[in-house]
This record gives structure tokens, sequence and C-alpha cells, in this order.
């Protein structure tokens, strides 16, 4: 692997897992956004405390990472009790105290929403799919893959194989390639060439985060041996 697409695939690594382990804040934060549309105010008349964000376990340098990645804005709280409406003014540091809120940017808030998806249905505790009406289905009642990408979800029949709570650009790029060609067996790499990039070593790296952290491991994704191509096996 050349070091600017191991730097890069890390990277990617590294961003989802850190959004994932504190998913719970970045939904308040997403809440508190949405509160503040609803009644058509300033954001920051929801703003969240750090007390709150460090209740749900939301450490520190989580926030001032959030913060330098301009994915949450820092705010002073300078209200006082019978204020008709807080007042708060934004800072640019990162160091905070006890009047410390935070809101998210807009371009944060584009990223939580994605995460926000509806299910059509729920699993029950023995693993099968119960539909909202309460029927249940048989796992693999369907016999191929299904991507849904709208609600960012791999499915094979009505079993969930994996979904995305957060951007996953190439193994999203791939699955969209396979859904729209009907799951053949084999396509051609339609990942997007990008300069400085090894795109075999590219489709190597997306291939195996595909074949990761499935909920059910009935798929298995591989390269076709040239660089150039995906192919996918149901798995028993």
């Amino acid at each position: 692997m050349d070091v600017v697409s191991e730097n890069w695939h890390r990277e990617d690594e590294f961003v989802t897992e850190k959004l994932n382990s504190f998913a719970d804040a970045l939904t308040l934060l997403h809440d508190a956004a949405q509160y503040a549309a609803d009644a058509a105010c300033s954001p920051w008349e929801f703003a969240i405390s750090f007390a709150e964000l460090q209740e749900i376990g939301i450490r520190i340098n989580d926030v001032r990472w959030l913060v330098c990645r301009h994915w949450l804005l820092h705010g002073q709280d300078l209200s006082s009790p019978g204020d008709e409406h807080r007042m708060v003014r934004e800072l640019a540091g990162v160091v905070f105290d006890g009047r410390s809120c935070f809101t998210l940017s807009d371009e944060g808030q584009r990223l939580v929403s994605r995460q926000l998806r509806s299910s059509s249905g729920v699993r029950s505790s023995s693993g099968v799919h119960v539909n909202r009406s309460g029927e249940t289905a048989s796992p693999l009642a369907n016999s191929g893959p299904c991507w849904d990408a709208a609600r960012h979800e791999l499915r094979l029949g009505t079993q969930l194989i994996k979904r995305f709570r957060w951007p996953a650009l190439n193994q999203e790029t791939i699955l969209t390639a396979f859904e729209e060609d009907g799951w053949p067996a084999k396509i051609d790499d339609p990942l997007s060439q990008k300069p400085d990039l090894d795109p075999k070593r590219r489709l190597a790296d997306a291939i195996k985060c595909l074949n990761r952290n499935q909920e059910s491991r009935l798929l298995r994704f591989r390269g076709d041996g040239t660089g150039e191509g995906v192919l996918w096996d149901r798995l028993d």
C-alpha cells in the first residue's frame, strides 16, 4: 500500500470509528438543531451545555476534535435567570468551562442527518425479522442482495447484512453499481480515479471494508484477481 493510500484509508476508518463512538451525543445535538428549526429561532437557543455532553459519555478531546473539524460550534452562554432569550457569544477556541455550550454547524447537521433512518421493521430476539404488522418473514425470503441507498442498508432478503450510519463513499459506490446492474456475479471497478492513489489498492481496501462489521455474515465480496473488478458470493 502506498503512503498516500494508506493514510487515506486510516483516516476514513478513524473518522467512522470515532463518530460511531459518540453517536448518542451527536443525536442529542441534532435534536437540538431540529427544535431550533421548528421554533424558527437561533440554534443557540437550544445549544447543549458541555456538562450535558459529558453526562452521556463524550470526552473533552472528542468535543475539541468536532470543533476543529468544523462540525460543532462552540459558544459561551452569557444568559442570566429571567432573560427572555439565551445570550450566547460564539467562540473559536477549544478551551471549555461551565458556560460552554455547543450546536451543530450546517456541515455537522448534514453529517449527523445521514445516520437518522427510520427502519421498516424491527428484529426479534431470535433474529427473525418482524414486520410492523406483526407478521414474521424468513430472513432469506428473497434470493438476491438488495442495496437500499436511501436507507444506507444492504440486505439479503429481509436479513440485514450491513447498515452504514456514517458516510462510506467507496463502499456505497460499489453497492450502488451492483444494485444498478441487477447484482451480476462481477462488476468493473466503479470508483472514480483520484490523483496519487493506487486504484487497485483503493479498490482492495474498499472490498475489505465491505466484508467487515457485517451484522449477518451471509455475503462475501472479493476482487477478481486483476485489481479491476469486484465479485460477490453468498455464504452458507
